[in-house]
């Protein structure tokens, strides 16, 4: 079994979300947008299908998953909207609870050829290369506007966005590479078990030094940092935990 990340689930929960508050419940692109915290033209991708993973059909398609995204509706609906943070709070949330259902199998024996389609791998590409220069873009503005920041908290906000944008845009500039080469798809280097495991406990011990005290203590600006970090260090540990999965799957072939 090979367990979804949350951040891909992320991606499709939003374009679920969107599709029911404006399709579902009759509101604005604009504040849904505003609501989900990403831009108009991004809502409209949503609902439209050009964007938001392959996993959109999936939770729409089960009971539970909508449930789920039913009762998020409803708590983003309520949160404060002096907190923004919390809307980004609730979703990852509903995401992990999510995650931790939507798993898939395959045949170890046989590699999966979703490529093979000449259709679906142009399709492929097109959606790869319109969120590359989607990530190019949110990078430009975010840059612009911690130029233009007097506060040195704030701008350090509109660059870590930047500096996230343009590490997606490499990612997308990595999957399309693959996909325009797909015959080294499934060729996986992964490293030792026990080099990601001591990672795992690196980043898990970091909790020892935990400075969630200090965000009542330093103010709204230093909390969404503070909060910024711990969010960032629960997806190093997912992501190291999910090449443990991977390990442990290829260690189960080589045993057969």
């Amino acid at each position: 079994m090979v367990r979804r990340s949350t951040e891909s689930v992320l991606q499709s929960l939003r374009a679920v979300l969107a599709k029911e508050l404006v399709l579902g419940r009759g509101f604005s692109r604009a504040r849904a947008a505003r609501l989900l915290q990403v831009s108009a033209p991004a809502v409209s991708q949503y609902v439209s299908g050009k964007r938001g993973g392959v996993m959109v059909a999936e939770i729409e398609h089960d009971k539970t998953h909508m449930q789920h995204v039913r009762q998020l509706v409803q708590d983003v609906l309520a949160a404060p909207a002096d907190r923004p943070e919390r809307v980004g709070s609730l979703l990852f949330k509903a995401a992990e609870k999510i995650a931790s259902r939507l798993d898939f199998s395959r045949t170890p024996s046989a590699k999966p050829e979703p490529l093979a389609n000449e259709n679906l791998r142009r399709q492929s590409l097109q959606l790869l290369r319109a969120r590359l220069e989607e990530e190019h873009q949110a990078a430009a503005g975010s840059m612009r506007f911690a130029q233009g920041c007097e506060d040195e908290r704030i701008a350090s906000m509109f660059r870590q966005i930047a500096s996230d944008s343009l590490r997606h845009a490499d990612t997308m500039a990595l999957l399309i590479n693959y996909v325009e080469h797909p015959e080294s798809l499934h060729d996986v280097r992964l490293p030792s078990r026990q080099a990601v495991q001591k990672m795992i406990e690196a980043e898990e011990s970091a909790d020892e030094a935990d400075i969630g005290p200090l965000k009542a203590r330093l103010g709204p600006a230093a909390r969404l940092l503070i909060e910024s970090v711990d969010a960032d260090e629960r997806k190093h540990v997912l992501l190291l935990k999910g090449l443990l999965t991977l390990i442990d799957e290829k260690e189960k072939l080589v045993k057969r």
